[in-house]
């Protein structure tokens, strides 16, 4: 009952509030999409998704970056199988042969936190950081924005959207909300946490009623 106190134990995760920082529709392009409604799988449910023969196409592709999840979702031996099988074409963008990379058909370099400059969101703190690159990419490395941009050019796709460089996406993502020059000044930044360090001092909840919910129903209509 100590919500309304500092340190009063009720929170949130902090990623909450440098959501709030992020235009994520920047980045995401929902609007892109139109009238169409893609499919989405469960990725910690990768194994299911790979060796499932009643989907509809089922999967036959897979672009892999940022992820190794044959060391991380549930299930390995199941996400084994379904890399192993020899009518998936994968490819993989990373740093290291991990072991979801040795099930890759294709791998290209990607580069490491040294190689780029980056905005770096929070994990269990409240603070951005700006990573300035200390080294220029080496051999044919390259960061994932430039390997989806290669990409779209070798598909010939031409939508505007899609080769936005990457001082335009952190911008169009962050700019608003953000001083992006006072970011690489200083090295980091606040995220928007209340300065009284009362999250829920209002006494309003972003829940259906407004109020705390220690049941939420709603979740069955989700499964």
């Amino acid at each position: 009952g100590a919500w309304n106190d500092v340190g009063g134990g009720l929170s949130r995760s902090v990623g909450v509030y440098q959501e709030a920082e992020i235009d994520e529709d920047a980045l995401a392009r929902p609007d892109l999409l139109g009238d169409r409604d893609p499919r989405t799988l469960n990725m910690s449910r990768l194994g299911e998704a790979l060796t499932d023969e009643s989907l509809d196409p089922p999967v036959r592709a897979l672009v892999l970056w940022n992820a190794n999840p044959v060391v991380t979702v549930p299930n390995a031996e199941l996400t084994r199988r379904g890399l192993a099988d020899e009518r998936l074409f994968m490819v993989a963008h990373e740093q290291f042969l991990t072991d979801t990379a040795r099930y890759a058909d294709v791998i290209f370099p990607a580069t490491t936190q040294i190689e780029q400059d980056d905005l770096v969101v929070s994990w269990g703190h409240l603070w951005f950081g700006w990573n300035n690159k200390a080294i220029e990419p080496r051999g044919e490395a390259c960061r994932n924005t430039e390997f989806f941009r290669r990409l779209a050019t070798a598909m010939g796709y031409d939508e505007p959207a899609l080769f936005a460089t990457d001082d335009e996406l952190l911008t169009a993502a962050f700019g608003k909300r953000i001083d992006l020059a006072e970011l690489r000044a200083t090295g980091w930044l606040h995220a928007a946490y209340p300065a009284d360090g009362r999250p829920f001092g209002d006494g309003v909840f972003p829940t259906a009623s407004g109020r705390v919910e220690f049941v939420n129903h709603r979740l069955a209509d989700v499964g």
